[in-house]
């Protein structure tokens, strides 16, 4: 009698590396008015795009901070838009732990407004300023989308950035949605 052919056994697949579009595929927008912007007036040498993390200190309190720490990778781009304006835009990476103790952080703090639209999770601070500020608000806004935290913080609502960087981060990362 013929043996019976064992059936083959599948592996899971392991998920896809999570893939960070770069700042200007995040905000083509805003990436194009800090380039116009920074063509106007090259003798100040306006910097846009993917500078870094040095104002991330300044921006993003002691959780912030230890999730950027936490995360896997991580770019900060920076979006000018005139002298005193502009969106500082990071992407993160973020691993289930260090993102559950943001999560937990940022509903322990009565400042923000949580809400979720599309697979998002959205947190936002909207900070007014003094009359003698020029902006009349500061927008500290997180999302998350999976393992991806994007943070930013400027004058400009998070409804004029965060749709186009989470469509962006979805579009690279599809089986994020």
């Amino acid at each position: 009698p013929a043996q019976p052919t064992p059936t083959e056994t599948t592996k899971p697949l392991a998920p896809a590396p999570i893939v960070l579009p770069d700042c200007e595929a995040l905000s083509p927008e805003y990436y194009a008015r800090a380039a116009e912007f920074s063509a106007r007036m090259p003798e100040i040498g306006i910097q846009y795009g993917n500078v870094g993390f040095a104002r991330f200190p300044d921006q993003f309190g002691p959780a912030a901070q230890a999730a950027l720490g936490a995360s896997v990778q991580s770019q900060g781009c920076t979006y000018p838009t005139n002298l005193e304006s502009g969106i500082w835009m990071y992407t993160m990476e973020l691993p289930a732990a260090p993102r559950e103790a943001l999560l937990a952080a940022l509903r322990a703090d009565g400042d923000f407004v949580e809400s979720s639209s599309s697979g998002t999770q959205l947190f936002v601070w909207e900070e007014p300023q003094s009359e003698f500020s020029h902006w009349s608000s500061v927008f500290t806004t997180h999302a998350l989308v999976g393992d991806v935290w994007v943070v930013s913080y400027g004058p400009n609502p998070p409804e004029t950035h965060i749709p186009q960087a989470t469509a962006a981060i979805l579009a690279a990362n599809p089986g994020l949605g």
